[in-house]
């Protein structure tokens, strides 16, 4: 990523307490994507490349004679959806977790598309009058799922079957280079006009059908969970609304506990999720040198994109 001051906060705060951190980039992003393809919210491409990396560093440290003691597991947005991925996985291996934190989590992804797409709407939550309307960025986020599920479900012309006639050549041009800063913002599509008219109106295409039962089987919501984790939403955030949060945590066998911050977005979450509010995993922050200064940079330039949206 260009700039992954979230990913590079939490590096630091946990390596500069001790920990042992093995942090994997999504596949297709990153200096290294040579022009590969994302695997956006693809679970088992996903899950194994966690998996695969989590498995390299813990070799790393055996070679460095270092044995392994108590692993937790964090993520946000995205990363809390893999991280839930991950965190199934490991379990039903047998792997030991002692904590989990996953900060704004899209569990149920069929459910999420159908709020990103417009056509399910939630009610207020209590307390707020209005609510912020869903973010410009959405419509990217979905075309980029839409060629990750082309390529690694082989739905070919998902993309042509599933965006507007008008958006086509956007999506793809979109999904080749993911170049969100060159699209038009004036002749461009948000998260709501971006579907075909017929996505959500029954049986209408084979690949558009696969892709609606992918997201179901996809889903991170009816996992029972055995060891301790948190989840972090906010109350006016513009991806993930709280009813997308609180289904994933009323499904839970007793172990999931919640933490809802009023007020805040999706590019804030990540902080009290790694923070983990009064439940901390760790000691007060520790940033490296000059980090700290990096870091508030960072958080002024991204309360300057939330102003734009």
């Amino acid at each position: 990523m260009p700039t992954p001051w979230e990913t590079l906060f939490n590096i630091q705060r946990f390596a500069a307490n001790g920990f042992a951190v093995i942090a994997a980039d999504y596949i297709g992003k990153g200096l290294l994507r040579e022009g590969r393809g994302e695997a956006y919210v693809v679970k088992g491409a996903t899950t194994q490349t966690c998996v695969d990396i989590l498995n390299a560093g813990l070799a790393a440290l055996e070679d460095l004679g270092l044995t392994p003691a108590k692993l937790f597991l964090h993520g946000w947005s995205q990363g809390a959806l893999n991280t839930l991925w991950l965190h199934q996985a490991l379990r039903s291996y047998g792997i030991d977790i002692e904590a989990t934190a996953v900060a704004s989590p899209f569990s149920d992804l069929d459910q999420a598309w159908q709020s990103w797409s417009g056509k399910v709407i939630f009610p207020l939550p209590e307390s707020l009058e209005s609510y912020p309307p869903l973010a410009a960025w959405i419509a990217p986020c979905m075309i980029v799922a839409l060629g990750s599920y082309e390529m690694y479900y082989n739905l070919s012309g998902l993309m042509e079957t599933a965006v507007r006639p008008q958006y086509r050549e956007l999506a793809e041009r979109n999904w080749q280079d993911y170049n969100i800063s060159a699209i038009d913002p004036s002749n461009s599509p948000n998260s709501t006009n971006l579907l075909a008219d017929s996505f959500w109106k029954g049986y209408t295409n084979d690949h558009i059908s696969a892709l609606q039962r992918q997201l179901i089987i996809n889903a991170a919501i009816d996992w029972e969970y055995d060891s301790s984790i948190r989840f972090y939403y906010g109350l006016a955030d513009e991806a993930v609304h709280p009813a997308m949060v609180t289904r994933t945590v009323a499904a839970r066998a007793g172990m999931p506990l919640e933490s809802r911050s009023p007020g805040l977005p999706t590019g804030r979450h990540f902080l009290p999720g790694c923070m983990a509010a009064e439940h901390r995993l760790t000691a007060p922050i520790t940033c490296c040198r000059g980090f700290r200064a990096k870091l508030s940079r960072a958080l002024a330039e991204l309360d300057r994109r939330i102003d734009r949206y």
